[in-house]
């Protein structure tokens, strides 16, 4: 792997990181009004 690829790999870990403790909220209260639509569908189309 080549340096470039690792830092793609590291930004992937932690942009799929920073979604969860939201999932686990959300998963957690049975509520999803708090979700970002928007926002989560630019996060997984990028």
């Amino acid at each position: 792997m080549e340096g470039i690829e690792i830092i793609g790999l590291i930004a992937a870990v932690f942009t799929t990181a920073a979604f969860l403790p939201q999932v686990y909220q959300t998963w957690k209260i049975k509520d999803v009004s708090a979700l970002s639509l928007p926002m989560l569908t630019i996060s997984i189309n990028l």
